[in-house]
């Protein structure tokens, strides 16, 4: 089998996980065997989340003994596989879930149903990336909403303290607001909690990939999954009113 080797994206290091997941996929389909991707920007980041989900590791440069084809410079998913949705299939997905349930504990049970909300700050601002950015008043109107379900959810958001916005009214509502947390622990978190809330960011898509509960997708420039229910479904409150029934009243 032939080995195979991306280079990373110069970007933050949760897009270059979700670029490594795309390239994953498309090596098994192809029968090669990923090496990992190769680069040093957010390298000891991009290493702790690889590590976390068990993925080929990162390496800063590759040894010249090596025989290897390149797949990809930057921005796989749109140069060379532009139909994300024909590589992360329902196979490949429980195979990432297989492959990550040593470091992740995907029957945790939280004695209150536990949301999680990411919120994409830090990059992206209100006044600069339009096209990116959402509002604190969507996450408020859905923060509101999950309330009318329970007082007794388990709400938390994630997000960074560079913000054009404040999260005071998050804390007013009674959010658990944690800000410039760990990684890893965001994304274990993002995984196992009951709700996730997804941003306009693959930092939320590569841990709504792995979550086995109810996620919420938000349009976005990725396709949303099958097993995922879109933020604009008119029945989404009902459904998830049913999914935290189903799941805790027994």
């Amino acid at each position: 089998m032939k080995r195979a080797y991306s280079i990373s994206r110069v970007d933050r290091c949760g897009s270059q996980v979700n670029e490594d997941i795309f390239v994953y996929a498309h090596c098994i389909q192809s029968n090669l065997d990923f090496v990992g991707p190769v680069g040093n920007n957010w390298f000891k980041e991009h290493t702790k989340l690889a590590e976390l989900l068990n993925l080929p590791l990162p390496i800063k440069e590759l040894p010249n003994t090596l025989d290897l084809i390149k797949i990809a410079e930057t921005d796989y998913s749109k140069e060379i596989y532009p139909d994300r949705n024909d590589l992360i299939t329902p196979s490949f997905i429980d195979y990432l879930r297989e492959r990550s349930s040593s470091n992740i504990n995907y029957n945790s049970h939280y004695k209150n149903p536990k949301v999680v909300i990411h919120i994409r700050r830090g990059d992206v601002s209100f006044h600069t990336h339009t096209h990116r950015y959402i509002p604190n008043s969507y996450f408020l109107n859905l923060v509101r909403k999950v309330i009318e379900i329970s007082p007794f959810l388990d709400i938390t958001i994630f997000s960074e303290s560079n913000s054009s916005e404040s999260f005071d009214d998050f804390t007013n509502l009674g959010c658990k607001v944690l800000l410039d947390t760990d990684l890893a622990d965001i994304w274990k978190e993002m995984i196992t909690c009951d709700v996730l809330f997804m941003s306009k960011s693959s930092f939320s898509y590569v841990p709504a990939l792995y979550n086995k509960n109810f996620v919420v997708y938000y349009p976005a420039w990725y396709d949303k999954l099958n097993h995922w229910t879109s933020s604009d479904d008119p029945d989404l409150w009902d459904k998830i009113r049913n999914y935290i029934v189903a799941k805790y009243e027994k």
